[in-house]
């Protein structure tokens, strides 16, 4: 896994290579079009990796919508996006 000592979004990217910047930038795009309206509307801050999601306390959470995403994916797709992202990895 690549370190970084950004402490925003902005800086991390800014420390990519352009070619590689620009992968993450478009993924950043999809995952923000996509994300839970429920964290906008909590003002929780969805803080997740390829295979994570990150937190300090439970109340860094919307626990119903991590429990409603968690129930809506089948195990099939669980799977596939796991191998998907080691296979990225």
């Amino acid at each position: 896994m690549v370190s970084s000592s950004a402490t925003s979004v902005d800086e991390y990217l800014a420390e990519l290579e352009s070619d590689r910047r620009a992968d993450v930038e478009q993924i950043e795009d999809m995952i923000l079009e996509n994300l839970l309206e429920g964290y906008v509307e909590t003002g929780k801050k969805l803080d997740m990796g390829r295979s994570c999601l990150r937190f300090s306390t439970a109340d860094d959470l919307a626990i119903d919508l991590v429990a409603g995403t968690i129930r809506s994916t089948s195990l099939d797709e669980f799977i596939e996006g796991y191998e998907a992202a080691r296979a990225t990895g």
